[in-house]
């Protein structure tokens, strides 16, 4: 389990990084702030890949990467624009904690991250 956890933490570090480039970069370069976009949703499917299908948890990625969209959307307005980083901070911690509770799905058994 220790490496499957390892997997997951690596995927999450990884949108962290995506989201921080996202808020960065706000208005300046719509490009970057779409791959950032991209990058946020590969993580999330590639840690799908590894834990076990759960509703809660396909809830709360869809969440995430929705309120990544939202917050993406809303650098223009410097109200909206915190008020998306909180929503968007709220989903990422939802999205932490029903992993916590997630099980190996059969994929990463067979990798031998179990």
């Amino acid at each position: 389990m220790a490496l499957l956890t390892e997997a997951i933490d690596e995927a999450l570090g990884s949108i962290d990084m995506a989201l921080s480039r996202i808020d960065a970069a706000g208005e300046t370069s719509g490009e970057a702030t779409s791959a950032g976009l991209n990058d946020v949703r590969s993580h999330i499917l590639s840690i799908l890949w590894l834990v076990e299908r759960n509703p809660g948890i396909e809830a709360a990625a869809d969440d995430l990467y929705q309120a990544a969209a939202a917050s993406l959307r809303a650098t223009a307005d410097a109200g909206s624009a915190n008020r998306h980083r909180r929503i968007l901070h709220d989903a990422t911690a939802r999205f932490r904690a029903r992993l916590a509770l997630a099980a190996a799905s059969a994929q990463a058994q067979r990798l031998g991250l179990t």
